[in-house]
């Protein structure tokens, strides 16, 4: 019999979380009957749903964590005063429509919005809360309740997902351990490069990538400061792409006149991006877990990655990529020459990456992980 799993999402766009989502639904479809709650109406995670007739309902509630920008304070204050009630009258609205679907598990794909958890209390639905970001230290996000509040709410009658140690240690700090499930992401094996002509001398191009969306958490500013001293050092016959949405100019960092640097804007052939890529840049500040780790390890391509967060978690340094030290673009420069000379360590590299990210990191070990989750609570 299958289980009825409500995914509560949280994006219009299609980021990590969102693929992560997409990608645990079409594996266990056969063991699942899943519906969808977004908080928009329309927008490319939207049109995935459709595309795979997922039943889903749109309602507009708010998140709880937000970035701590110049609005940061605008918006507690929103939460304060009507948001938090607005979100309660939602979610008690929604569990009358939804409740003849017959609801097992509610699952949230994410930290940011705690709808989830409130249907779960309405509705008396055990609550699967699904920890794919660090908040604070990777995108600068702040709950807007207390960090009382916030710790209560997550430790009240939720199973915790980590995607990394990384973030398990910090759950761990408020949430008993065996509430805390450590699942990776899986990656689906769309993304296998099975042959790749590999870069064999200085006298070729090395081209680097870096893909996620253009913003400083991601480190882009970091990468293109190595590379611009590379350049100016003489190192002429090297390229860096940059894969994602965003703009550049907020990285804070010249990048006009850089023959170099090449910018793709969000692109949805990422495959035949990688195949004329040599390596592959993850400087982000701290990343829960890196997606775009594994994609690249599984097309081949070494990763030269911050030590930090779960990327040490991925990369074997000097096995199957490389680390360098969070933000220090100058040690992150050491490492790209470092490859840039040696072009044997980029084929011996990859190829033990690809190897390791197909034993350990297919979409089909994580969704057969969660589903034994599923079934482990449902037999609480």
């Amino acid at each position: 019999m299958k289980i009825n799993v409500l995914f509560v999402a949280h994006e219009m766009q299609i980021n990590g979380a969102s693929f992560s989502m997409l990608n645990l639904m079409d594996k266990l479809s056969n063991r699942c009957n899943f519906t969808v709650v977004t908080p928009f109406h329309n927008g490319p995670f939207v049109a995935e749903l459709r595309k795979r007739r997922i039943d889903y309902y749109y309602v507009p509630y708010d998140r709880w964590i937000e970035f701590k920008d110049k609005d940061y304070n605008m918006l507690k204050l929103k939460w304060l005063v009507k948001r938090d009630k607005r979100n309660q009258k939602l979610a008690e609205d929604f569990a009358k429509t939804i409740r003849n679907k017959r609801i097992d598990i509610i699952h949230s794909n994410t930290c940011v919005v705690d709808f989830g958890y409130r249907l779960s209390k309405i509705l008396k639905v055990p609550h699967v809360w699904h920890m794919r970001e660090f908040g604070k230290e990777d995108f600068n996000m702040y709950p807007l309740v207390s960090e009382i509040k916030f710790r209560k709410t997550i430790n009240d009658d939720n199973e915790i997902v980590c995607i990394s140690k990384a973030v398990m240690d910090k759950y761990s700090k408020f949430v008993p351990k065996e509430k805390l499930h450590l699942i990776y992401n899986g990656v689906d094996s769309n993304n296998i490069i099975e042959k790749r002509k590999f870069t064999k001398s200085k006298k070729e191009k090395l081209v680097l990538l870096q893909t996620g969306m253009i913003s400083k958490a991601k480190g882009q500013d970091i990468t293109i400061k190595a590379v611009d001293e590379l350049y100016s050092e003489g190192i002429k016959n090297i390229e860096l792409v940059l894969a994602g949405r965003g703009d550049l100019k907020s990285l804070g960092v010249p990048t006009e006149d850089k023959e170099w640097l090449k910018y793709l804007g969000q692109v949805s052939n990422m495959k035949e991006v990688r195949e004329n890529a040599n390596v592959e840049i993850v400087s982000s500040r701290k990343e829960a877990f890196g997606r775009v780790t594994i994609e690249a390890m599984m097309g081949q391509i070494p990763v030269i990655g911050s030590s930090s967060g779960g990327t040490k978690e991925l990369i074997k340094d000097n096995e199957n990529g490389l680390l360098f030290t969070p933000g220090d673009y100058k040690n992150l420069k050491e490492k790209i020459k470092y490859l840039y000379d040696n072009r044997d360590e980029i084929k011996r590299m990859g190829i033990n990456a690809y190897n390791y990210s197909k034993e350990y990191f297919l979409i089909d070990r994580c969704a057969n992980e969660v589903y034994e989750l599923y079934k482990e609570v449902l037999n609480k």
